[in-house]
C-alpha cells in the first residue's frame, strides 16, 4: 500500500474512531474512502437533517446558509436585500429537496 493511501486510510480511520463533533465542533458526518478509477478521497456522508453543519461538508450549508449572511456584506438596500433572501430561500428548497446535503 502507497504512503498516501495509508494516510488516507488513517484519516478515515481517525474520524471513525472519535466522535466527529469533538474533532471538528460544528460537523456532524461521516467520513468513507472512495475509490475510483484508481484515485481514492475522502468522503464525508451527512444525514441531509443537521442544520448548520460545517460548510466546507455540507452545501446547503454552503450555497445557501452562507449566501444568505453574505448579502449583508454586498447589498445595502434592504428591498433588494430582502428580495436576494428571498430568491436564495426559494432556491434552497429545490437544493434541499435534491439531497445534495448528504
Amino acid at each position: 500500500m502507497s504512503a498516501p493511501s495509508r494516510r488516507l486510510d488513517a484519516f478515515v480511520e481517525c474520524f471513525n474512531h472519535h466522535p466527529v463533533d469533538r474533532l471538528i465542533s460544528n460537523l456532524t458526518t461521516r467520513v468513507e474512502r472512495l475509490d475510483c478509477a484508481g484515485i481514492s478521497v475522502p468522503l464525508t456522508v451527512n444525514n441531509g437533517k443537521t442544520s448548520g453543519n460545517c460548510y466546507i461538508c455540507d452545501p446547503v450549508t454552503g450555497y445557501v446558509d452562507y449566501a444568505k449572511d453574505e448579502t449583508r456584506n454586498f447589498v445595502t438596500n434592504p428591498v433588494l436585500q430582502g428580495a436576494l433572501i428571498g430568491l436564495i430561500k426559494a432556491a434552497a428548497v429545490l437544493v434541499r429537496s435534491s439531497g445534495l446535503d448528504r
